[in-house]
């Protein structure tokens, strides 16, 4: 409840059951949303958002224009309903085109289509834009109404579509459909393979490079656990092994750490490798940064304690911050040991403002709603990110290094798992029926 309120977010829902594992992996990137997921109302109501869940706005299977649904409006007296939309991919300045079919019976008032757009989530100031509208009492028969408009030229990066009804009586919708004059640039498509015999976790692989996590919370599992994909579609990572509650870890493109999380253990492995270590059981979050000239730099924080040292992380590292302070390390073989020694090593070069680590990177935005539908609008909601820029202003210090932390690393928790994925793993339990 109030997810929300944070900003984009992902929904699952199952049918009704005494327990139910959701893993769910949210995966950034430009993935182009040129298309309504449910149409028809095949699916019920899934991503369209009515106004009212007090039965005048539901799925219904006894009319349809095709298939064997369509989305109901019924009101005894005036008043304004509506569907809102997921929201839609869209270029400034741009022409959208969206239609729907509308039936009515024993209606009045008018029935319409109208956009509101959105900038990285949220509502713009003045989201309303142009709407077409009928009679509803001329719709007594399927109906095709088509709004043809173009977008604002600059500030809008998407829109939610409002299917409306303003009136009494009763009106169904069916076959709406989106699309615009402009193709949109798109990342490669992610896969994602299911981690661990019951289920417990994901591997992500995309452009990025390889994310993985797993949680055993509630599980009753004790000691090292190992847990392998369901198949080898992603053979970078073909075991991993913990003996904490949760991990997460990802490889960049070349299979080189990039960022690691455990809760409650000692160690992550991969392949009998491991990728963190610590001294006793802890919570602890790693990032590992490399600089364009590829100077590694480890940024560890502990999560729950400062009593979990010496740490050892699968990399090659020339400068480690340890709770926002600079640490001596030592680097044994292919991996690094901090704090370690007294030798705080060479540390990297001062980095360009702007320039990319390979770390997290995420904004965060809040808006508000300033029109509507006849009243009210869908909650706005803001992109809330939970990772930092790897580039901090130095304190002045002569470590060379213009991308620490101060007061500790904001790259606490694995929902910040390295600007690629925030992997989600939870269990939900409910009375059947």
């Amino acid at each position: 409840p109030g997810a929300a309120d944070y900003g984009p977010y992902g929904e699952w829902r199952s049918q009704s059951a005494k327990e139910v594992r959701f893993a769910a992996a949210l995966v950034p990137g430009l993935q182009a949303h040129v298309a309504f997921d449910n149409p028809g109302f095949e699916s019920g109501l899934a991503s369209w958002q009515p106004r009212f869940d007090d039965g005048s706005h539901v799925a219904d299977a006894s009319v349809a224009r095709s298939g064997t649904h369509s989305a109901r409006i019924a009101h005894t007296s005036s008043t304004t309903g509506y569907y809102y939309s997921e929201v839609m991919s869209l270029a400034a300045g741009s022409t959208l085109t969206v239609k729907v079919f509308a039936k009515s019976k024993s209606a009045s008032g008018t029935i319409s289509i109208q956009p509101y757009y959105t900038l990285k989530g949220a509502y713009i100031a003045d989201p309303a834009g142009e709407q077409v509208k009928i009679d509803a009492s001329s719709a007594t028969d399927w109906t095709e109404i088509v709004l043809q408009t173009k977008a604002p030229a600059s500030g809008v990066d998407g829109v939610r579509i409002a299917l409306q009804f303003n009136g009494a009586g009763t009106v169904w919708f069916d076959d709406a459909s989106y699309s615009m004059d402009v193709t949109l640039p798109q990342t490669a498509r992610s896969t994602a393979v299911v981690l661990g015999d019951p289920p417990s976790g994901l591997v992500v692989a995309g452009p990025w490079g390889v994310d993985a996590a797993a949680s055993f919370l509630g599980s009753g599992q004790t000691g090292t656990i190992s847990v392998k994909p369901a198949n080898q579609s992603i053979p970078q990572i073909p075991e991993a092994s913990t003996d904490g509650t949760l991990f997460a870890f990802g490889l960049d493109s070349s299979g080189a750490l990039r960022r690691a999380f455990l809760q409650g253990g000692t160690f992550v492995s991969m392949a009998g490798v491991n990728l963190i270590k610590a001294s006793k059981a802890g919570s602890f979050d790693v990032a590992v940064l490399r600089n364009p000239d590829g100077c590694v730099r480890v940024e560890a924080t502990e999560v729950q304690t400062l009593e979990a040292p010496p740490y050892t992380v699968a990399v090659v590292a020339k400068e480690v911050w340890l709770g926002g302070k600079r640490v001596p390390f030592a680097v044994q073989g292919d991996s690094t040991v901090f704090p370690e020694g007294s030798d705080p090593g060479p540390g990297c070069e001062a980095l360009d403002a702007g320039a990319d680590t390979g770390a997290d990177s995420s904004t965060s935005t809040d808006g508000s709603v300033a029109g509507d539908a006849g009243g009210d609008a869908p909650g706005a909601s803001g992109a809330a990110g939970a990772a930092g820029s790897g580039n901090f202003p130095s304190d002045g210090d002569d470590s060379g290094c213009s991308c620490r932390s101060t007061g500790g690393s904001s790259r606490v928790g694995f929902l910040g798992l390295l600007g690629a994925i925030a992997l989600l793993l939870s269990v939900r339990r409910s009375r059947s029926g």
